[in-house]
């Protein structure tokens, strides 16, 4: 092992290995100082014949980062995982990711072909990510692997490594070959990620799901709204108001028909009830005389009264999958005791939880689940009320 640059300033180190078996491998290993995150190391393999080896293709196994713990105990998100990603078509990338599974199995292969666009591991916040810096070295990037480790005397298999599997050509006695890779290792950032390498932005694509879209989106509107407020808490507070307030006008007028809709058919139930009392044993001609006074009487349900619920879906699974994965939440403040906005609400935490049936081990007692069953309980009183008054009016 030699180091690179001096004890004062170093920038590296590169390590030299030469068992006498005809081939020299040398690995170097420095900060990349042309990144633009700052996040990023370079890797360069050299292999030099040195007599008594046979020239030609030579497989190895390069591992960005070994042994990425969990960033939380999160059961919406299982981590840590091992991902890999190569071309499907010209220029884009499809990725394959492993999720850690005690009872899985201990190795296997990743399903992205290569040359590969990268290959890592990633926790909840952050990435370890291995690509070439160049054709000959991208090309080198064949396949991917995972594989489970434990720690020693333990039998979960809790920690996944993501490998690539590298092919290099070794030259001819006297001649040396270099192949030169770059690893990000740094936080899984939406703007940092890709500063570097548009690709890596699939890591956190795959976070958001399906609704990648609309989750970046969301995330760029909450970082707005936390430079005006100067905190995410407040910010997610105004978010959630806006988009309450855009769907407010499609709610009102689906509420508005729903109404409408009852009193009619508050109106007409005398005639309903007289309908099913004479056709009592005729299904056929019970529904056939409905549906003639409903048509004489012109009430149909409102087709938009669902609307609204299933454009909201899409809002609130993409608001939910951006804030379980965001980067800007983690250690973020809100006030009082909440000072980190990417853990789970404890007000009074345990240092030894109990188990209860149905629900599991209670380590510590959350104040905001409460709160929100209560303003839940009375928005739906509210709501009744809205409707009754909607009916009688």
């Amino acid at each position: 092992m030699e180091l690179i640059g001096t004890e004062a300033e170093p920038r590296g180190v590169e390590f030299r290995l030469n068992p006498g078996t005809g081939v020299e491998l040398v690995k170097r290993f420095e900060l990349a100082e042309d990144s633009i995150s700052g996040w990023e190391f370079d890797l360069t393999l050299t292999l030099t014949g040195t007599g008594g080896a046979k020239s030609g293709p030579r497989q190895f196994v390069l591992t960005p980062g070994a042994v990425v713990p969990r960033a939380l105990n999160d059961t919406f998100y299982r981590e840590p995982r091992a991902i890999a990603a190569g071309p499907v078509g010209d220029d884009e990338p499809d990725y394959e990711q492993e999720e850690v599974s005690p009872s899985g199995d201990r190795t296997g292969g990743l399903d992205a072909q290569g040359p590969l666009a990268f290959v890592g591991t990633h926790n909840k916040y952050f990435a370890f990510l291995l690509r070439g810096r160049d054709q000959a070295s991208s090309t080198s990037l064949i396949g991917a692997r995972y594989r489970q480790v434990a720690e020693v005397g333990q039998q979960d298999y809790e920690y996944v490594l993501g490998e690539a599997l590298v092919q290099l050509s070794l030259p001819a006695e006297g001649q040396s070959q270099s192949w030169n890779y770059r690893i990000y290792a740094g936080p899984k950032d939406l703007d940092i990620l890709v500063l570097d390498e548009p690709a890596l932005g699939q890591v956190t694509d795959g976070d958001l799901s399906w609704f990648s879209g609309i989750g970046k989106l969301l995330l760029g509107v909450l970082r707005t709204l936390e430079k005006v407020t100067g905190n995410f808490g407040w910010a997610i507070i105004l978010m959630t108001f806006c988009i309450r307030a855009l769907l407010f006008p499609l709610n009102r007028r689906s509420q508005t028909s729903m109404a409408r809709y009852q009193s009619k058919m508050k109106r007409v139930q005398p005639k309903i009830d007289a309908i099913k009392k004479k056709y009592a044993n005729d299904r056929a001609e019970l529904n056939k005389a409905q549906q003639k006074l409903m048509q004489e009487e012109g009430i149909f349900p409102p087709l938009g009264g669902c609307l609204p619920i299933f454009i909201q879906m899409p809002i609130f699974f993409g608001l939910f999958s951006a804030l379980r994965t965001s980067f800007d939440l983690r250690q973020a403040p809100f006030m009082g005791y909440i000072q980190d906005l990417s853990r789970p609400d404890a007000l009074l935490p345990w240092d030894a939880g109990f188990s209860l049936p149905m629900v599991g081990e209670i380590v510590s007692f959350n104040l905001l689940p409460i709160i929100m069953v209560i303003m839940w309980v009375l928005q739906q009183a509210k709501a009744k009320c809205r409707r009754a008054t909607m009916v009688l009016e």
